[in-house]
């Protein structure tokens, strides 16, 4: 199989971001008054198909990482500085299922295979309905 050019990586790169056909070439160094037609056909390619899938799970990997790092940090402010009760406990919820720990009830995930790293959370009965009402 033949391999695929610096010029047709940079338009995987690109278009797995942005999903425009013609800027992607564009950005990629394909002309300006081709970019439409070079980025159809380019789309026509397995070879660039499998490569631009490959980008975007790598891309949304990156991204979701960024952004779950931002929404743990948000929600540990919460939990250091908000006096509401059902505003912490909501925020230690998502936490706990951003890491796949609890179901979006709030109960723990059983996985088949244990993790080294399990953490047991027992919240007292007297905050579970806490956990279940909408504010």
């Amino acid at each position: 199989m033949v391999k695929l050019t610096k010029k047709m990586l940079d338009f995987c790169k690109y278009y797995a971001i942005s999903r425009d056909t013609a800027k992607s070439a564009i950005k990629a160094g394909y002309s300006k008054m081709y970019a439409d037609k070079k980025a159809y056909q380019l789309l026509e390619d397995e070879r660039i198909k499998q490569t631009i899938k490959e980008f975007e799970e790598k891309y949304l990997s990156e991204e979701f990482k960024k952004l779950s790092s931002k929404a743990i940090i948000k929600l540990n402010d919460v939990l250091e500085d908000d006096t509401n009760r059902y505003t912490q406990l909501k925020a230690i919820v998502t936490i706990l299922q951003i890491n796949g720990i609890v179901n979006k009830n709030g109960e723990p995930i059983k996985d088949e295979k244990p993790k080294d790293d399990t953490i047991s959370l027992i919240i007292p009965d007297e905050y579970k309905d806490i956990l279940h009402q909408e504010k």
